[in-house]
């Protein structure tokens, strides 16, 4: 479902993001990508990301799900979900619900808690 939610946005194993991610020693799966450099890409242990600030990062897929559990249970389903902050001065584009929904299941794939 990601593809079809995230639209343009979507990149995959074959896009020369994902390529270029690779190629510099991550190991980046599928993700979303803005018009502006700003991304969220999930790797099989990790979520690759660059900020609105320009910060680019990395977090384990187990922390960001904790995360985003946390998130979504004190603001609720309803909310509108553009980013969700990870660090005091770092927030993860998720792009809306249904993306966020999306990331989450494929992360869920990859969860060494399970």
């Amino acid at each position: 479902m990601l593809a079809e939610l995230s639209g343009s946005y979507f990149k995959d194993e074959n896009s020369d993001f994902i390529i270029h991610l690779n190629s510099g020693g991550k190991d980046a799966l599928v993700g979303i990508q803005r018009e502006d450099g700003v991304y969220t890409v999930i790797g099989n242990e990790k979520i690759y990301y660059l900020t609105l600030s320009g910060i680019e990062s990395e977090i384990s897929i187990n922390e960001f799900l904790d995360i985003l559990s946390r998130e979504t249970l004190s603001k609720g389903k309803s909310y509108k979900y553009e980013f969700i902050k990870v660090k005091a001065n770092e927030s993860i584009w998720i792009m809306n619900a249904d993306t966020m929904n999306a990331l989450w299941n494929t992360m869920l794939l990859f969860d060494t808690r399970i």
